[in-house]
């Protein structure tokens, strides 16, 4: 397998379960005891599509949004740990 294509598969899964994890936990951190639907994000269909269609260059456009996304996060519990 190519390297672009573990990298997507990657980011897929990572999103997905973070999506996932947020629709199915209530707000005490338990699991709900049923299922729960959840939405699979924009960029997780996007990079499915990418991989369908063979796409490598619209692929690596996204990850660097998903990397951004995730100097993002990092930059906010920082700031959140700074302030506590």
């Amino acid at each position: 397998m190519k390297p672009w294509r573990e990298k997507a598969n990657k980011i897929i899964a990572a999103l997905c379960m973070e999506s996932y994890l947020q629709a199915n936990t209530r707000k005490d951190g338990k699991p709900y005891k049923k299922h729960r639907g959840y939405a699979v994000p924009l960029l997780a269909e996007q990079l499915v599509e990418c991989l369908d269609t063979d796409d490598e260059i619209r692929a690596k456009t996204l990850f660097l949004s998903y990397d951004g996304m995730e100097v993002t996060k990092s930059e906010y519990y920082k700031s959140q740990r700074s302030q506590q």
